[in-house]
């Protein structure tokens, strides 16, 4: 079992759904489909490989979120000042727009895996997951 690198969570429901996360050592953008019944998650992913600036982009947006939630953590800021909250932060908002228009405008998706996230509970921040990838069959 090979456990690989998450460097982004973009949408986070019950687990990391979408975001940037290596394969086979690569930066590739993930994001995880629906069910037949289209009501769930399932555990396939679509996967297309990152370009640079869009792991730049997607680190950057982490890092702010990282920072307030290490604050919040140890009390220096309230729940009211995080920085996804509408109108907390307009550099993360932007951010958003940003990822949002690099993830819409990249290639086709270059293949379908399943994935496996592994929980680390005490792992640093930005460390807790690490994700297993696997062939369909």
């Amino acid at each position: 079992m090979a456990l690989e690198r998450l460097h982004v969570t973009l949408v986070f429901w019950d687990g990391p759904r979408s975001g940037i996360a290596d394969f086979q050592g690569t930066p590739h953008h993930f994001e995880c489909e629906l069910d037949a019944t289209g009501n769930e998650y399932a555990e396939t992913y679509v996967m297309t490989q990152a370009a640079d600036e869009l792991v730049v982009l997607a680190r950057e947006h982490e890092t702010i979120r990282e920072d307030w939630w290490r604050a919040y953590q140890s009390g220096e800021a309230s729940a009211q000042s995080n920085p996804q909250r509408l109108g907390q932060n307009p550099r993360l908002a932007e951010l958003e727009k940003l990822i949002e228009a690099r993830i819409a405008a990249a290639p086709a998706p270059s293949f379908r895996v399943r994935g496996a996230f592994h929980a680390f509970p005490n792992a640093p921040v930005g460390e807790v997951y690490k994700v297993e990838w696997r062939p369909l069959v």
